[in-house]
């Protein structure tokens, strides 16, 4: 799919269980018609998964924002429509 009415923001806070029940609704409908997308948030949520079993805590606040910005660089650069 060349159009993606998701932000990739939403997309990883989608994976990551952080959106409200409006958000949930818009990105499970993409993700369903989105193989691309869906793999995405299959990928993200396999590796916090993997990052859990050491029983890790949750990271920083900062270092989330980082991961979410390199990403979200990741992603313009795969589709800078």
């Amino acid at each position: 799919m060349d159009v993606h009415p998701v932000l990739y923001d939403q997309l990883i806070a989608y994976a990551a269980l952080e959106l409200d029940e409006n958000g949930i609704s818009q990105v499970t409908t993409h993700v369903n018609e989105c193989l691309e997308c869906a793999a995405t948030v299959h990928c993200y949520r396999q590796v916090r998964a993997f990052l859990r079993l050491d029983g890790m805590h949750a990271p920083p606040p900062h270092t989330l924002a980082r991961t979410y910005a390199i990403f979200s660089h990741h992603r313009h650069l795969l589709n800078p429509n």
